[in-house]
Formats: structure tokens, C-alpha cells, sequence
């Protein structure tokens, strides 16, 4: 009984862990687009998770959840514009402290399925963070008019 105890405090202590790790499981796709809209755009996303390029806007994106910002650098294909922006995610809480018990029930099947890299209690947290769907850009002119 006592082992059992250990054990599940142990789970639940690895499960919390995964909640805190920078990458949070899932991706999520995001409209991106820039303004004024008539600009040809490239931009790249950057979080903890890693990088992302979109060649060209509006497009679709899909992003790496985080649980820190994922900042987001746009520039003009002729140079003359560019623009900047931080996305943070949103977490709903209530959501997470309702999935605490499945965590710590599925930090523990990670735990002896020697943590597996897809699935497991690390998507059971992402389903709880999220970011806008859409995202535009305000460019700003850098070179002359």
C-alpha cells in the first residue's frame, strides 16, 4: 500500500512537471496576416518549442504550443516594411484543475511506458492551452517612402 502511495505521488509529481515543460503537445494552426494587407510578407515563429516559417501571407500556420510566448517576426520581401508581435497562450484553468486526476493517471502509464514522445499526460495538459486563431501583423515602413 505504501509502495502504491509512492508510486502515485511520484506520477502525479512527473505529471505536474509535464504541465511546466516548455513544449506543450499538440500544434495549432493560425491565420496569419499582415497589415496594410497589400504588403508580400514572410514571417517566422519563434517559441521555446522551436521555429516556424510561413513564406508568405495570409497563410495558415501551424504552431508549436507553449506554455511561454511565441514571438513572431514579419518583413517585406523588398525589405521596406516589417513588423513584430507576441503571441501568448491562453490557458484555461479551470480546465487544467479539472485534468489534474487524468494527468496524474496518465503521468503514471507514462511513467511505465518509458515516457513515450507522442500522447500521454503532455497532451492531456496542451488540450488546455491555446492560442487566438488569428493573428495580424502591423507593418511598419523601414526604407524610404
Amino acid at each position: 500500500m505504501v509502495k502504491a502511495l509512492k508510486t502515485l505521488a511520484a506520477s502525479a509529481c512527473l505529471s505536474l512537471l509535464a504541465l511546466t515543460q516548455a513544449h506543450a503537445g499538440q500544434d495549432q494552426n493560425i491565420t496569419v496576416n499582415v497589415s496594410p494587407g497589400n504588403i508580400s510578407a514572410h514571417c517566422l515563429f519563434s517559441n521555446a518549442a522551436g521555429k516556424t516559417i510561413a513564406d508568405s501571407v495570409p497563410k495558415i500556420v501551424n504552431v508549436m504550443k507553449t506554455t511561454g510566448p511565441t514571438y513572431v517576426s514579419c518583413q517585406s520581401y523588398d525589405g521596406g516594411w516589417r513588423g513584430n508581435a507576441v503571441m501568448k497562450p491562453n490557458v484555461d484553468a479551470w480546465g487544467v484543475i479539472y485534468s489534474i486526476p487524468w494527468i496524474i493517471f496518465r503521468g503514471a502509464a507514462d511513467a511505465l511506458d518509458d515516457f513515450p514522445e507522442q500522447g500521454g499526460a503532455s497532451v492531456t495538459a496542451a488540450s488546455a492551452v491555446s492560442y487566438d486563431g488569428k493573428l495580424t501583423i502591423k507593418m511598419e515602413r523601414t526604407g524610404p517612402s
